[in-house]
């Protein structure tokens, strides 16, 4: 039904008016949460809060009430949205309220229509994509031979593809993300797609409650490409004057559940048999309110990590113009209702407000203003993503894949209808450094599936570590509709890189990197190759004869002192399509794993070879190479596996007070700050000498103790009495990783037999 806009100008002005009052309420109430879990945001939007879309890196978009404004939000250090701070995106090109949106499988938000514009007119067709890393958005087509889109219900298929229905007309489209392009679905069977609510199954089909054929029900099965009447619902949950009905969102046993406007409810369950109608069971009524009777006449609803309902509902009276005051909330437990709190921004209709699933667990409500909802009760494990496969060793500004189960979560969580959709039905990945307790989210994008519940099926996604982010250890979680995974202990590091451009051509590279050693088959070599294709310059690793020219067939061996993790490298100037070469990958010196590298045929394209999933890598053989012009590499990226330490080695000579000890104070963390501390054997202040060196020594002295130290540096220094504190630093060069450096201290002590004592040797392995 159309309806006079409502936002923060308009709908209708009496009635704005009339809820002008509540941000001040907001105000005066933000120092304190709420009973039964509702908590104001520390800082509210700078809006007015409308829909609201949970991006893949953690932030929450935000429209301002209808115009081109947007609003992120991002959570603070400790991943708190409640202290969350706010900066504005950039405008999009078109204003509009109640309208078709989602979150992508790549990670961009698509919004399409609009009951109300400006710009595009009322019931525009205006659609246009925000890409969250560029902070762009780009106009794209709507859905060929449309002429209306307006408030539009759509969905995302387990496939990727944007489903959406039509509002005048009996037409279905599908956008593709993949190529940003339209193609038209199947007609549905009763109908006009409007007021609907549309909720994704665990079988990837799609059931809707028609409001224009009501009380019937159908269903789109994607492996027929068609509508299935799936009958009548138990129940009218439509009401006949104003063709509104409530929210539509999937529980976690698989039954889904729609609120009517009527006001009566209803779940849904799908047959074994794809074409079968399914199964609709009539479920309580909500409890009348103050003698109220309540419904959803257009309403958000979200599923809960403890698997209950959260229902904004409002009273209804079947006038079809009429959109009543206040929303009150409501929990459904699959066959009851239970009063919830109402949050102190409950004072407009129902279809103001937007909720939306936090990857904390809370549910974020907006109605001009925001407020947190927090369930009694926690998520089943058997409902939590798990992680089967993921690099232990990060690396700072690369790319990763990860797989497990139930990434997706069991439910698209956020449910509404025509005016808005919420759905989270995506994995977020969240990484909290276990030294300092920082939060940080990392950008997921292009998941396999964006289905729901899919079991045992091993499903995957691609993540980007921040170049920001802190280094060191860490624990990582999946999150799924605010249900995190168990935590898998990880390493965040700085990317080694090796791109041969600080090689003269032509050299021979052997040895010339500490983290790799480059060979050959007998009577070949690598060279550093002068590139002049353009897509590598200026240098690439080439192999060819010994003495010779670089021709790219021969095999090439990459040895690694230290086990790396998270490596990738490129193959140069591909020229054929499909397999070109082999490359064998060893983890501890054990062979794990022959992959093919294939090529595109189009030689001023890089292939990257991801080698992300392989942990403890100690050697690859590129071998088998059949490109017709040969093959160069290049830009060999990975981390070490290296962590910093300090230990004693070797035996002291004693003195006056036995031998004297010496220690590091912290680990010799590269770019970091360490003290060494040198133990008195007098008791008394004495002349000393601190060695310092790169190589340890065995080296027997004539004053009875023993050097352990091949000095470069010979430090006099004075021991107090009650110890030395030796202050220095660590490079901050990855090229040290690995490395270690060696510390003696010999003290002048009359009491020991030859008139010195020795401590025993310090060993520092410099790292992460």
């Amino acid at each position: 039904m159309s309806r006079a806009p409502f936002r923060p100008a308009s709908r209708p002005r009496a009635f704005r008016l009339g809820l002008a009052s509540a941000p001040l309420l907001a105000v005066a109430v933000a120092t304190s949460a709420f009973a039964n879990g509702w908590t104001p945001l520390t800082n509210q939007p700078p809006a007015y809060a409308g829909t609201m879309m949970l991006l893949t890196d953690g932030r929450v978009l935000m429209n301002d009430g209808g115009s081109v404004h947007w609003w992120l939000l991002t959570p603070d250090a400790n991943g708190s949205y409640v202290n969350g701070t706010w900066s504005q995106a950039a405008d999009a090109n078109y204003d509009r309220l109640y309208f078709a949106n989602t979150v992508l499988a790549d990670g961009r938000v698509i919004v399409s229509g609009g009951e109300y514009s400006s710009i595009g007119g009322t019931e525009t067709t205006a659609t246009e994509i925000y890409d969250p890393v560029a902070n762009t958005w780009t106009v794209v087509s709507a859905p060929p031979g449309w002429s209306i889109v307006g408030d539009a219900p759509a969905t995302v298929l387990a496939d990727g593809r944007w489903f959406l229905g039509s509002i005048g007309d009996s037409h279905t489209a599908f956008f593709d993300p993949k190529t940003d392009s339209w193609t038209a679905g199947p007609d549905k069977l009763h109908g006009s797609s409007t007021e609907e609510s549309w909720v994704l199954m665990p079988d990837g089909s799609v059931v809707t409650a028609n409001c224009a054929g009501h009380p019937q029900s159908e269903r789109y099965v994607p492996s027929q490409g068609a509508w299935i009447d799936c009958g009548s619902t138990p129940v009218d949950l439509v009401e006949a004057a104003s063709i509104e009905v409530g929210a539509g969102v999937l529980m976690n046993d698989g039954s889904a559940f729609f609120m009517g406007a009527t006001p009566h409810c209803a779940t849904y369950v799908t047959p074994s048999t794809p074409t079968a109608p399914g199964t609709w069971t009539q479920q309580g009524d909500p409890p009348l309110v103050a003698g109220q009777t309540i419904g959803a006449k257009d309403a958000p609803a979200c599923l809960l990590t403890n698997g209950r309902i959260l229902c904004a509902l409002g009273p209804v009276d079947g006038i079809g113009g009429d959109f009543l005051s206040p929303t009150y909330f409501f929990t459904f437990d699959g066959t009851t209702f239970h009063r919830a709190a109402d949050p102190p921004n409950n004072g407009g209709p129902p279809f103001i407000g937007r909720m939306l699933m936090l990857p904390t667990g809370e549910v974020a409500f907006a109605a001009g203003t925001i407020y947190l909802f927090t369930s009694n009760g926690g998520p089943q494990s058997a409902w939590a993503p798990t992680v089967n496969s993921v690099s232990k060793g990060l690396l700072r500004g690369r790319e990763f894949t990860l797989t497990g189960t139930q990434l997706n979560g069991l439910s698209q969580a956020g449910g509404y209808g025509d005016d808005a959709q919420a759905a989270t039905n995506y994995p977020l990945i969240r990484l909290t450094n276990a030294a300092s307790g920082r939060v940080t989210y990392c950008s997921t994008h292009d998941h396999s599936s964006m289905g729901v519940a899919t079991g045992t099926a091993s499903v995957s996604t691609r993540f980007e570590v921040p170049v920001s982010i802190e280094t060191g250890a860490a624990t990582l979680e999946v999150v799924a509709n605010g249900i995190p995974s168990t935590p898998v202990n990880v390493f965040v590091r700085d990317p080694l890189d090796i791109d041969f451009d600080n090689l003269p051509s032509g050299v021979e590279v052997t040895t010339q990197y500490r983290q790799a050693t480059f060979s050959s088959d007998p009577g070949y070599t690598n060279y550093a190759y002068a590139q002049s294709s353009g897509n590598s310059p200026p240098n690439t690793l080439g192999s060819g004869p010994a003495g010779g020219s670089v021709t790219g067939f021969a095999a090439t061996y990459v040895d690694f002192p230290f086990p790396v993790s998270a490596l990738s490298l490129r193959a140069i100037e591909v020229d054929n399509y499909g397999p070109v070469a082999t490359l064998n990958v060893f983890e501890n010196g054990t062979l794990s794993a022959s992959l093919p590298v294939s090529g595109t045929a189009t030689p001023s394209v890089p292939v990257t070879i991801d080698l992300t999933a392989f942990d403890d890598v100690t050697r690859i053989e590129i071998v088998s190479i059949t490109d017709q012009s040969g093959l160069t590499w290049d830009d060999f990226e990975f981390g070490v596996d290296v962590d910093a330490a300090w230990s004693n080695y070797g035996s002291g000579y004693a003195g006056t007070l036995g031998v004297p000890s010496i220690a590091s104070a912290s680990a010799p963390v590269l770019g970091s700050s360490v003290s060494i501390a040198i133990g008195n054997s007098l008791g008394a202040p004495t002349p000393g000498i601190v060695l310092i060196g790169a190589q340890s020594a065995s080296i027997l002295t004539s004053k009875g103790g023993t050097l352990l130290v091949a000095p470069l540096l010979w430090i006099p220094a004075t021991i107090p009495t009650g110890g030395l504190s030796l202050p220095g630093s660590i490079p901050s060069d990855v090229q040290y990783c690995g490395l270690s450096g060696f510390v003696q201290a010999l003290e002048l002590d009359p009491g020991a037999a030859h008139g010195f004592s020795f401590t025993a040797g310090l060993q520092l392995t410099f790292g992460y």
